[in-house]
């Protein structure tokens, strides 16, 4: 499964170019504490924050509306490795000064893409030395962490011998980042789109494999603890290309994945949700808009439990792809109204919960000279908004992951949402301001 930029790229758009030289870090030291305590503590604030200050009441959709009332996100300088493209995915906040992106970059020596992983510690960002499961392809699309500072990075890397695709799972245990050995389900290509992890200190990451029975790719999802990782059943509709893109993971243990499956009734591919009840994986029906194509890229959780999910779908009236939101209320999956730019093709990649709870939303849109644009979307409690984000006339530009701290931002000391992708051929991380609120 090719991450968004490579699909994208296969489709005519431009691909990451040149980026910086690697640096070290200097101050990715591990964090003191207990876990235990850190968790406990925060499932006694987490809990008091839903029983009073919950509204007990899903929020009234309206309908999407132009935010230029919103502060615009600006882009804050970030460094690339080798000579000939680097790019990020994934982006996970652990405090104001503790931030983690992952990606890949281009290696001239290797010819082949390698692993990326930068850390912000308050000022400023640095490369870390990242690992690589050989020589071959090696991409990290997705990365999470938990209040003590350990964090997971998911994606793929390519077997040269048999030329198949494996699953990728490193850690970084507080000093540096090592590979983890992940299973793979079958004998074909096998890769992970995204990871969350709970209190328990367990992680989930979802992706897909190719079934050489059905000759299709199908749903998979691996279990972490203790750094032992299985492969946990996960259902499909039919036997066509099903593919799970995002994960996140609920205060009560609960989790959510998003994706898509293909529909040989409508042609087209149809949005799929699937839900972790704490012993198994069970779909969940999902809205579609539309005959055309349906898909979900990201999926965050709110403290309530309610979730957002975020994609795009093929508008077969104006023959566009248009921003697709759908959100959980409790009881069923609705699509909420979203904004698009202009009159090209907008998409959505990533999702997530700020500290006030409301949801932001990142991805791209096509400006009227077929370049891509940034594109940032704001749930200010009653619609959608588009804020002002940064945009470059010469190189093609894309947010590809957003991390606020999610529903755990209040106990993180977080005040800015921070969103991860490429701009051109360099690296781009762009912030909210402080304390950003839309009118």
């Amino acid at each position: 499964m090719p991450t968004l930029s490579r699909v994208k790229e296969e489709a005519g758009f431009l691909s990451p170019g040149q980026g910086f030289r690697k640096g070290r870090c200097s101050t990715c030291g591990s964090r003191v504490g207990q876990r235990f305590v850190a968790r406990l503590l925060l499932v006694v604030a987490l809990l008091s924050q839903v029983v009073l200050g919950g509204t007990g009441s899903p929020p009234a959709y309206a309908a999407a509306r132009d935010g230029l009332s919103c502060d615009p996100w600006s882009p804050v300088p970030s460094p690339g490795a080798g000579t000939s493209g680097s790019e990020l995915d994934g982006v996970a906040v652990v405090s104001a000064s503790d931030i983690w992106a992952v990606g890949s970059y281009f290696n001239l020596t290797l010819n082949s893409s390698q692993t990326l992983a930068e850390h912000w510690n308050g000022s400023h960002w640095q490369v870390v030395p990242s690992s690589n499961v050989g020589t071959a392809f090696n991409s990290l699309v997705r990365v999470a962490a938990d209040l003590s500072g350990s964090a997971w990075a998911v994606g793929e890397s390519t077997n040269p011998a048999q030329g198949d695709d494996q699953t990728l799972v490193e850690h970084w245990n507080g000093s540096h980042w090592q590979v983890v050995p992940s299973p793979t389900a079958g004998t074909d290509n096998n890769d992970l789109s995204d990871v969350a992890v709970d209190l328990s200190g367990g992680v989930w990451a979802v992706g897909a494999y190719f079934n050489t029975t059905h000759n299709h790719e199908q749903t998979l999802i691996e279990r972490g603890h203790g750094g032992n990782w299985q492969v946990v059943p996960s259902p499909n509709v039919g036997n066509d290309n099903n593919d799970l893109h995002g994960v996140a993971v609920e205060l009560s243990g609960n989790a959510w994945a998003v994706g898509s499956y293909f529909d040989p009734r409508t042609g087209s591919s149809r949005t799929l949700i699937e839900r972790w009840n704490g012993s198994h994986w069970s779909i969940v029906p999902s809205p579609n808009i539309g005959k055309g194509d349906n898909r979900l890229s990201g999926v965050t959780v709110e403290l309530s439990g309610n979730a957002w999910a975020a994609g795009e779908y093929f508008n077969r009236v104006v023959g566009n792809f248009q921003t697709l939101i759908e959100h959980w209320d409790g009881r069923s999956w609705q699509v909420v109204p979203s904004l698009n730019v202009g009159n090209g093709d907008s998409w959505l990649n990533d999702v997530t919960v700020d500290f006030s709870g409301n949801a932001w939303a990142v991805g791209d849109y096509a400006d009227p000279n077929n370049m891509l644009q940034t594109l940032v979307e704001h749930w200010n409690g009653i619609a959608w908004q588009v804020v002002p984000s940064a945009i470059s006339a010469a190189n093609n530009s894309l947010l590809l992951g957003v991390d606020g701290g999610g529903m755990f931002s209040p106990l993180r000391a977080v005040s800015r949402v921070w969103a991860v992708g490429y701009s051109g051929n360099q690296t781009l991380t762009e912030a909210s301001p402080n304390q950003v609120a839309c009118s």
